[in-house]
C-alpha cells in the first residue's frame, strides 16, 4: 500500500463515501467533514475521509429480552 495521500474532488469524495454530492456539500458547509479549501476549490484527503467515516461508526445496543 502506498504512503501517498490522494486528494479528491467533491464528486470523487462523494463516490468514495457513497453519498450524494448535495449531502457532502452540506457536511462541508457545517464543517463536519475534513476538507481543504484551495481558492474556490474544495479538496478532500482520501486518508482523512476514510478516518472520518470510520469515526462515524455507531455500535449496536444490546437488547435485553426479559
Amino acid at each position: 500500500m502506498s504512503n501517498e495521500n490522494k486528494f479528491l474532488t467533491l464528486l470523487e469524495a462523494a463516490e468514495l463515501l457513497n453519498l450524494k454530492v448535495s449531502r457532502l456539500r452540506y457536511e462541508v458547509f457545517n464543517k463536519s467533514v475534513p476538507f481543504f479549501k484551495i481558492g474556490r476549490s474544495i479538496r478532500f484527503s482520501e486518508k482523512d475521509l476514510i478516518a472520518w467515516i470510520m469515526n462515524q461508526k455507531q455500535e449496536a445496543k444490546e437488547v435485553n429480552n426479559g
